[in-house]
């Protein structure tokens, strides 16, 4: 579909709310999808729990834990779509993924297709079960590829298994990549992987307030996605679900007083005394979407902004944006004008330069030998947030690459 096709995309001022946020003044912060962003009213939901907690410790770490648990979880499994019972906290989608790994039964040889660009925490766990275990990790080889392709090259890795007589045991499949940041079919290759005998394991960690959610509809095996990232929560709030057919076989990899209980809650509901503040409050991320609108505008606006600040600096900068607008959700990819060859570490020395100098912080990544920006959306910025980015970016390439360069020197 080329550029003069797509209908025109507007911002709702009314959604630009750099009032509500705590991020500091003057920094242009274009990196939200890296570690995410809390409201101040998220945090003062927490800080409130934090005094009732203290005000009676035993009371809410101990004698209220299920009951505060099941009460403000079930909001939240109803917003991503399924039966609370069927959904726990974790820590992040990290932890999530760990405990399904190292409990649902993995044995030497079973095959594990994960993808070229499966989060690294998650390739390391696999690494470490390969070591000890013995299982075989398969990869999918990703790239900038219609829906339609993206599929396809599953589909050809998953028959690629086979032909050597063997059957993929599980897929890591990521609802929406990371470095690059692409919105996958996840639902078409959830069904793919479960027609062909796998089990779906959905990595879901920038989903949950940037794209629609519907556990029930997707029917996974197992689905993890951050409340954090996106939707203006905690660092420590995650969801974990798990289809009922498996719970008897998943365990919380702290084993504990919920080894072998009867229900998932049980199992997961306590690893010993930890801040239960982030889990108690973390309903207040509702509350804060339905007070600016509810989520219609909120993605409406960051999809918005993320696909006319990406072109806006493309434009400036010369080069394209990558990824299709509708595989795009609050991040947008920008190829920058640079030679691989320039330096092994200059994502990291170009992005603290323009921190240091101009204080934006934005993500730079190389993919397939190539360098991009990654920029991300969300409602204390606007689109000159993103021009200025674009702007510095270039005066940097222009006029200063020997200094960012020379910084990997010292």
């Amino acid at each position: 579909m080329t550029s003069s096709t797509y209908q025109k995309l507007e911002l709702n001022p009314k959604l630009y709310r750099p009032q509500d946020f705590l991020i500091a003044g003057g920094l242009t912060h274009l990196n939200t999808g890296a570690y995410g962003v809390v409201t101040k009213q998220v945090r003062d939901a927490r800080v409130e729990w934090l005094n009732k907690i203290e005000s009676h410790p035993d009371l809410y770490v101990s004698d209220k834990i299920s009951q505060l648990i099941q009460e403000t979880i079930e909001p939240l499994a109803k917003y991503i779509g399924s039966n609370p019972k069927d959904v726990v906290y974790v820590e992040n989608t990290t932890v999530g993924v760990c405990h399904i790994l190292e409990s649902v039964g993995l044995k030497k040889g079973d095959v594990i297709l994960a993808s070229s660009v499966t989060y690294a925490g998650i390739r390391h766990t696999l690494r470490k079960l390969k070591e000890t275990i013995g299982i075989e990790v398969v990869e999918v080889d990703f790239d900038f590829l219609s829906d339609d392709a993206l599929v396809k090259v599953f589909e050809d890795t998953i028959n690629q298994v086979e032909a050597k007589g063997k059957k993929v045991k599980l897929a890591i499949i990521d609802a929406i990549t990371s470095l690059p940041a692409i919105i996958q079919p996840y639902e078409r290759i959830t069904r793919l992987v479960q027609s062909r005998g796998g089990l779906a394991l959905v990595d879901a960690a920038h989903a949950f307030g940037q794209i629609k959610i519907n556990v029930e509809e997707l029917k996974p095996d197992f689905y993890i996605t951050n409340i954090h990232k996106w939707g203006f929560g905690f660092r420590g709030q995650a969801l974990l679900y798990v289809k009922p057919s498996h719970q008897a076989t998943i365990e919380n990899i702290v084993a504990t007083y919920g080894y072998k209980a009867n229900t998932l809650h049980e199992k997961f509901e306590w690893s010993g005394p930890v801040d239960f503040s982030k889990w108690y409050s973390s309903k207040s991320v509702l509350d804060y979407r339905k007070s600016v609108g509810g989520d219609e505008e909120i993605y409406n606006y960051n999809h918005n902004l993320a696909v006319l600040g990406g072109e806006k600096v493309a434009q400036i900068l010369g080069t394209k944006v990558y990824g299709e607008r509708d595989q795009l959700g609050y991040m947008t990819n920008i190829l920058l004008p640079v030679k691989t060859e320039v330096e092994p570490n200059f994502p990291k020395l170009l992005e603290q330069y323009i921190l240091k100098n101009y204080n934006i912080r934005l993500r730079v990544f190389s993919f397939k030998n190539r360098y991009y920006l990654r920029l991300s959306a969300q409602l204390f910025l606007n689109l000159k947030d993103f021009e200025l980015a674009g702007l510095v970016v270039k005066e940097v390439l222009d006029t200063k690459l020997n200094q960012v360069i020379a910084n990997s020197k010292l």
